[in-house]
């Protein structure tokens, strides 16, 4: 049994040897979806609630690399936005009261797991491939006078491609683009579901597009 225990542990220390690690810091363009994620009013509107994207964000990926074709990655990215809601008055004598749009700034920080497959062996040049994983995310607390919302945080799916170019013998750059798919952030509702429930805003996708530098040792 010691025998096989020291055989497995000897192939373990030997691919751990045998990868490519790599650090690669970045920065990206993050285009968030421009849909409406519901209401904040007592009585729901239609359309009321939004985020957008502040430029740019920034991040850092670690991946561990084989001698052949495949990676694997933790990746960390952080970015700003605006959270913007038409709330109408509570506190006002009118009877019919117009909404007032308040605005936050808000950071959405996400974490990711992901696989990489490239088209060229590792040690190759130029290193096209594709990656997909799962995202980890983590909205901060709109600051709203007239309403209360709280963090957010969701699991969702990420999955793009891109291209390593070998500059130096250990240093590479990145361009990346990436789909991001999850649940809307904040959990509001919109006014028009079945049998007059209100209903969810479903899915929210953002597109990142980077270029970062990555060290290899």
């Amino acid at each position: 049994m010691w025998l096989k225990m020291a055989a497995v542990s000897a192939v373990v220390i030997q691919a751990m040897c045998a990868q490519t690690w790599e650090i690669a810091p970045y920065a990206s363009y993050l285009r968030l979806s421009s849909k409406p994620l519901g209401s904040l009013n007592a009585v729901p509107l239609a359309e009321d609630t939004k985020v957008k994207g502040l430029q740019p964000g920034y991040g850092l990926r670690i991946t561990a690399n084989t001698d052949g074709y495949y990676g694997l990655e933790l990746g960390y990215s952080r970015s700003k936005g605006t959270f913007s809601s038409s709330i109408i008055p509570i506190d006002t004598e009118e009877d019919d009261p117009a909404a007032v749009v308040h605005s936050s700034g808000i950071s959405l920080q996400q974490a990711s797991l992901n696989g990489i497959c490239y088209f060229m062996p590792n040690g190759e040049r130029i290193r096209p491939y594709v990656t997909g994983g799962a995202q980890f995310l983590f909205w901060s607390n709109p600051q709203i006078a007239d309403g209360v919302i709280g963090k957010s945080n969701h699991i969702g799916v990420n999955y793009g491609g891109g291209v390593k170019i070998q500059l130096l013998k250990n240093l590479n750059m990145r361009l990346e683009v990436r789909g991001i798919t999850s649940g809307s952030p904040y959990k509001l509702s919109f006014p028009d579901g079945e049998n007059d429930m209100p209903r969810s805003a479903g899915l929210f996708t953002q597109l990142e597009s980077s270029i970062g530098f990555g060290f290899t040792f």
